[in-house]
């Protein structure tokens, strides 16, 4: 038995800036939406007040996913089905009491794009496949919209929206939804499967993701101290040099005219022009060859990739994980 399957969701933190671990386990994160489909049968719906107020006897949904998660002969399949993972696992399984299920029931349609060398969006392999039904273009605007919170009344605190707020663009929601897990499931019968070796790579894949690599927390904070430390020591020698009259050698069109009153005219500032400036004869005025010497190092100094690894781990174990794609 299969299950194809798609969450729709939404937070105050953003997927693409915390990875989808981090994201699930965020506290603001729910769930808008679940679409589903036994094998091929019709696409059911749970929405968040099903899962909310555990409406089972309303919603014989809820009673059908459960018994296909409980059941180690179903295997689940999903479009990057790493997200979906993640949502089973943080929201399904901690704040609902959904069981488990493990990396080896679970299949990948992206994968099996990946495999065949064609795109791994969604959209991008059901054009090249030329598939009867596409992705809905006009409900993905609708869902980016419902995912992010937006201001409350007067420019007040972030809120969320509701169905109550938008039912029409609720209703869009769902139908955006079913019509993902009807195109997952034309892309799964299009595709051969992994072969028995690549699915074992897979499956290592997403266990290496899940397992995460640990993190010097202590370490990467006084390595950005450092680099903070020597990006204003720079900054503070830059405006010394230039006699405070700007505050940074990213004032480009300042720097340029300072350079040139001093002999340097040059035609920009990009990277391949101070190298070559640099690298070519001494120039007469030491503190000009100093200026660049410290803008082209102020380029090369960022903090943001250990910033990212920070916003990206989890704090719980300090592992960050996503950092493979297949």
């Amino acid at each position: 038995m299969q299950v194809h399957i798609d969450f729709e969701t939404q937070s105050l933190v953003s997927v693409k800036d915390t990875g989808a671990w981090v994201y699930s386990k965020h506290p603001s994160t729910s769930i808008l939406c679940a679409r589903f489909a036994v094998g091929e049968g019709e696409v059911k719906l749970i929405t968040n007040r099903h899962l909310r107020d555990y409406c089972f006897d309303e919603h014989k949904a809820l009673n059908l996913l459960s018994e296909m998660s409980d059941d180690p002969e179903v295997i689940f399949t999903a479009h990057n089905a790493a997200f979906e993972q993640c949502i089973w696992q943080n929201i399904m399984v901690e704040r609902y009491g959904y069981a488990p299920i493990p990396i080896e029931r679970w299949r990948c349609t992206a994968a099996k794009a990946a495999a065949m060398s064609l795109p791994r969006d969604l959209k991008g392999v059901a054009e090249a496949l030329n598939l009867t039904t596409k992705k809905d273009d006009e409900g993905h605007k609708v869902m980016m919209k419902l995912s992010r919170p937006r201001r409350g009344k007067f420019g007040g605190e972030l809120v969320f929206w509701t169905p109550e707020d938008c039912p029409d663009d609720f209703e869009k929601l769902y139908s955006y939804c079913k019509t993902d897990v009807e195109v997952e499931r034309l892309v799964d019968k299009a595709l051969p499967d992994l072969s028995q070796r690549e699915q074992k790579i897979w499956f290592l894949d997403q266990k290496i993701n899940f397992k995460g690599v640990q993190l010097d927390v202590a370490a990467i904070n006084q390595t950005t101290q450092f680099i903070e430390k020597t990006v204003a020591d720079l900054t503070t020698e830059f405006k010394e040099i230039v006699n405070h009259q700007f505050d940074s050698p990213g004032q480009v069109a300042k720097f340029r005219e300072w350079l040139k009153e001093n002999g340097c005219d040059l035609p920009d500032l990009q990277a391949a022009t101070v190298d070559a400036r640099l690298g070519g004869p001494q120039l007469d005025a030491q503190p000009v060859h100093r200026a660049l010497e410290i803008r082209r190092a102020l380029s090369k100094i960022s903090t943001s990739k250990y910033t990212s690894m920070l916003d990206r781990r989890d704090s719980s174990d300090n592992r960050l994980r996503d950092t493979l794609l297949y």
